[in-house]
């Protein structure tokens, strides 16, 4: 719980385990991220803040997102396909046209 807005978020790493590759993709990484955070979408999940740890033996990326309590899209069909649920097209149609 984002305890400064009231809403509930994710907090998200990622992790360079090369400090040379990071390095080279530092300035893109960071303007990728300025652009994601001004994006306002329904569709997509809403990135709040982000921040870059350099000086640690691994360098990462730390990013506050909203928090999607039905899960990310690939859990949806894992949960499908695990239970044997058919999806029909309709439902996929539906979910094609929100991502574009």
């Amino acid at each position: 719980m984002d305890t400064e807005e009231g809403v509930e978020v994710v907090w998200n790493e990622v992790r360079f385990s090369e400090r040379k590759f990071f390095k080279a993709k530092e300035e893109t990484i960071s303007e990728v991220f300025d652009r994601l955070i001004q994006l306002e979408h329904p569709n997509i999940v809403k990135l709040h803040k982000y921040w870059i740890h350099k000086d640690t033996d691994v360098p990462k990326v730390v990013f506050i997102t909203e928090y999607m309590s039905s899960g990310s899209l690939r859990q949806y069909f894992e949960k499908t396909k695990r239970h044997d649920i058919k999806i029909s097209l309709q439902v996929i149609d539906m979910i094609c046209n929100r991502i574009i």
